[in-house]
């Protein structure tokens, strides 16, 4: 729940793709003895408020989304530069689309925020797939 709810400096992929349906905050913690077996840590009621924030954008928006975002924390310690480059086109080109948004092409997907998916995947969304 708390990594879903993520309010540090650093995003996962869970919370990015909750964040992007709706508003994630733990609603109620649950001691582990509350559990049989008792699990080795606590739990916690998560509450997700939905929003239309994102749904606007259309169906193939939110499927391009989640690749986007997949992708880029398929190898969490690699560079997004790295990651991306297995979904989408030329390493450069890549570099070059990060850099006019204002995002190091060296950081690592923890590094961004939702908006910064977003942007992301605005950016990709016309560059065709790599086909697997």
């Amino acid at each position: 729940a708390e990594r879903m709810e993520s309010k540090g400096e650093k995003e996962n992929f869970l919370s990015i793709i909750t964040k992007f349906r709706g508003s994630p905050k733990v609603f109620r913690n649950v001691p582990k003895n509350c559990f049989y077996p008792p699990p080795k840590v606590n739990g916690a009621i998560l509450k997700i408020t939905p929003h239309s924030k994102y749904s606007n954008r259309g169906e193939v928006f939110s499927r391009r989304f989640f690749k986007v975002v997949e992708a880029g924390f398929r190898h969490p310690r690699k560079q997004l530069k790295n990651n991306l480059k297995d979904l989408f086109t030329s390493k450069e080109k890549i570099k070059a689309i990060l850099k006019k948004r204002d995002l190091n092409p060296e950081s690592r997907a923890e590094n961004l925020k939702l908006k910064d998916w977003i942007m992301l995947t605005e950016a990709f969304i016309d560059i065709p797939n790599k086909s697997r």
